[in-house]
């Protein structure tokens, strides 16, 4: 990518998609009460790869529950 595609990029991430996100989880949040709610920082598709700790503490909180 170009810079100005980079930029523009960015630019679409913060004022379009993160707004949307958080939208949508506020949104799941009050339809949902009960639910647990896990944001994962810089998380993305393979998110239990890059933070696994965080992804596998999550993972034993929830079997503990059940």
């Amino acid at each position: 990518m170009t810079a100005g595609q980079q930029t523009r990029m960015v630019e679409y991430f913060e004022t379009i998609q993160q707004p949307w996100n958080m939208h949508c989880i506020e949104q799941f949040r009050c339809n949902v009460p009960h639910a647990k709610i896990v944001i994962i920082p810089n998380g993305h598709h393979y998110c239990f790869i890059k933070q696994e700790d965080l992804v596998f503490e999550e993972i034993l909180s929830f079997l503990r529950d059940c």
